[in-house]
């Protein structure tokens, strides 16, 4: 069962505020496509740029397909 996403998930976040170089932008991206990057770095990967386009924490849930039981932790700490 999916999880419910709420209309206001595609907000954008206004309280964490990264930025991403282009250059650690193509390294994440690479880590993405490249098949041989473990599930994980993906994931975390992936958390990272949807952060840094100011997605919320619902909207990186969908993205990713993590909800915040698998251990999500939105942030640069997480």
């Amino acid at each position: 069962m999916a999880p419910q996403i709420s209309q206001s998930a595609a907000m954008r976040r206004d309280d964490i505020c990264i930025h991403v170089s282009p250059a650690n932008r193509a390294r994440l991206e690479a880590i993405i496509k490249d098949r041989n990057s473990s599930s994980k770095a993906v994931w975390r990967a992936e958390i990272v740029l949807a952060t840094a386009d100011g997605l919320g924490t619902n909207a990186i849930m969908k993205r990713t397909g993590k909800s915040t039981g698998s251990g999500f932790r939105p942030g640069p700490m997480g």
